[in-house]
């Protein structure tokens, strides 16, 4: 929620232009990881999450009795988690980023364990279909942005930027931790 709002201020000062196809490709990453996670793999391999496997789950603990629906494999919020990030840190261009939004993603994925919706599979699984669709939809990004003749400054997100994107990324961690341990 707080990096989308930082990634909504960051596109906000952009030319309108860039700032639409850069905010079009964040949503397409979160649409097609969702979609594809949730209505193509779930009812094709038809896992049940171990809340719903027979023998397990009687013993897993469940947060206020939330079970998610029968299929886990793949998980959507790690495919969407891993998506924005992916996407995000190629925008970025810095390792830094790209390292607090990898912690920000994988705190995102041990919530979803931590609950008994999800087996490390299906996160493993949703991870590699966020990074797929993050690496397809930048490359449809890079392509627009060379139709249309934009600067490569204009493009990619600025060291300020991150900052806030960074900034955003671990307020949100530190919420993630506060909330476990309450």
């Amino acid at each position: 929620m707080l990096i989308g709002i930082a990634m909504l201020w960051i596109l906000w000062k952009k030319p309108r232009r860039g700032a639409l196809i850069t905010l079009l490709a964040i949503v397409l990453v979160v649409v097609l990881a969702d979609q594809i996670s949730a209505s193509i793999i779930k009812p094709l391999v038809m896992r049940p999450r171990p809340t719903h496997t027979p023998g397990l789950m009687e013993t897993v603990l469940t947060v206020n009795n939330y079970r998610g629906g029968p299929y886990g494999f793949v998980s959507n919020h790690a495919a969407n988690a891993f998506g924005v990030t992916t996407l995000i840190a190629l925008l970025g261009r810095r390792r830094w980023l790209t390292l607090v939004l990898l912690v920000w993603a994988l705190l995102q994925c041990y919530s979803r364990i931590y609950l008994g919706v999800h087996f490390p599979g299906d996160i493993l699984g949703g991870a590699i279909v966020g990074v797929l669709v993050a690496a397809l939809v930048y490359g449809l990004w890079q392509y627009c942005f060379k139709r249309l003749r934009i600067s490569e400054r204009q493009r990619y997100l600025t060291a300020t930027d991150c900052q806030w994107l960074v900034g955003a990324a671990l307020v949100s961690c530190l919420c993630f931790c506060v909330i476990a341990l309450l």
